[in-house]
């Protein structure tokens, strides 16, 4: 969840990943610009630690 708020981050990089703009984002779920950019680094911090793994 977004700090304050009920969004799930994973919401927000969907709908960014969808196209959808900051602005319209914002608008929609009455967000900050910052706190868009928390939750995409959240996201890339989380993602950073995750391994990936050949299977043969």
């Amino acid at each position: 969840m977004i700090k304050g708020t009920r969004v799930p981050v994973d919401l927000i990089i969907g709908k960014l990943a969808g196209g959808m703009t900051y602005e319209k984002v914002m608008t929609e779920y009455d967000l900050t610009k910052e706190d868009i950019l928390a939750a995409l680094d959240y996201a890339a911090k989380h993602l950073s630690d995750e391994e990936v793994r050949a299977v043969v």
